[in-house]
């Protein structure tokens, strides 16, 4: 059924997400392929099913189907995971499933016009603010999800507890109230990891983009070194040359290292300091000093001719208070 091909492929996603090797590593991607088979063949089913109809809206939608609006998402984020040479085109695959999960979610009602024009438009990076909001309310999700996780469990074992005793229909009214309003939450927190995802595939293909012939090159010897180094193997010979003979060979040697070059961008301090904390401190001592006083230059062999005009006239301001303040009788008189 529907529902057994979905918990089969999100407990290997779960799998993959909880895996502690690298991108690179060889069993994780056998995974990632494998993954991305499982859930490509359940929308294929879901298409062919015909769970979603064009005239419908979210609360057409049985319960039970609404984890299948995440399908996409599930495709997108796993053509994301795909670590070998084709990775722009990869990336490419990623970006139109993000698009048409948002479009999906955007046809039945469940985000608004709005909403999705918010999910496609990149937040500026030095609006920390959005950042900070859009990081608020991925949590606050979270914690609503983990809570109706809880309920779901309480008014199961409650269920059960009353089975065959009679009067369990409002227990299970009420837990399909809860279920569903679960996985529409599920839906918009899938929405809002996506979009996140969106951005950073759309950055990473242009980066990718923007390399020339030699530098894809060479990130494709890099790659084909990394994968033998993992096997414990040398290059065998001639394996460059099958490579070379890709059309396109562009190539992401290790996914996290590129995303952390875009995160770095994106979190960069747009305003650095321009001195360390012990230079400031010294420049606002010297700021409070008091200024020096100016040296009394020695003019005493100087012929400068201004310096001979201001000697004269230091000597005739000093000759003029000296006959204002005369040393006899008389200075009382000339007060008086």
């Amino acid at each position: 059924t529907l529902n057994e091909m979905y918990q089969t492929a999100i407990k290997l996603h779960s799998a993959i997400e909880q895996h502690e090797g690298d991108s690179c590593d060889q069993g994780k991607q056998e995974m990632v392929a494998d993954c991305l088979k499982q859930f490509q063949n359940l929308w294929r089913a879901v298409d062919t099913r015909k769970v979603f109809s064009p005239n419908e809206e979210k609360d057409d939608v049985a319960t039970g189907d609404l984890k299948f609006f995440m399908v996409l998402y599930y495709v997108g984020d796993l053509y994301e995971r795909i670590v070998d040479t084709h990775r722009v085109s990869n990336l490419k695959n990623a970006i139109n499933c993000f698009k048409a999960f948002f479009r999906l979610c955007l046809d039945y009602s469940i985000i608004s016009e709005q909403e999705h024009e918010q999910l496609v438009t990149p937040i500026n990076p030095t609006d920390r603010v959005a950042r900070v909001e859009r990081l608020k309310k991925q949590k606050e999700l979270q914690a609503k999800l983990a809570e109706l996780a809880d309920r779901k469990k309480q008014i199961s074992r409650s269920i059960n507890n009353e089975a065959g005793k009679g009067g369990i229909d409002k227990d299970e009214e009420e837990y399909e109230a809860v279920e569903r309003q679960y996985w529409l939450l599920a839906v918009e927190e899938r929405l809002r990891v996506g979009s996140q995802q969106y951005f950073m595939s759309m950055r990473e293909c242009e980066m990718l983009s923007s390399l020339n012939q030699e530098q894809k090159e060479e990130a494709v010897e890099q790659y084909q070194r990394a994968i033998q180094d993992q096997k414990g193997m040398p290059p065998p010979p001639g394996a460059m040359k099958v490579i070379e003979s890709v059309p396109v060979p562009t190539i992401l040697t290790e996914l996290p290292l590129d995303r952390e070059k875009i995160l770095k961008e994106v979190f960069m301090d747009r305003n650095p300091a321009t001195m360390s904390d012990a230079e400031y401190a010294r420049q606002q001592m010297e700021r409070m000093l008091p200024p020096d006083e100016p040296k009394e230059e020695d003019d005493e062999d100087s012929d400068d001719e201004e310096v001979h005009e201001r000697k004269q006239k230091k000597a005739s301001s000093w000759d003029d208070w000296k006959d204002d303040h005369a040393r006899d009788g008389n200075m009382g008189a000339n007060i008086g």
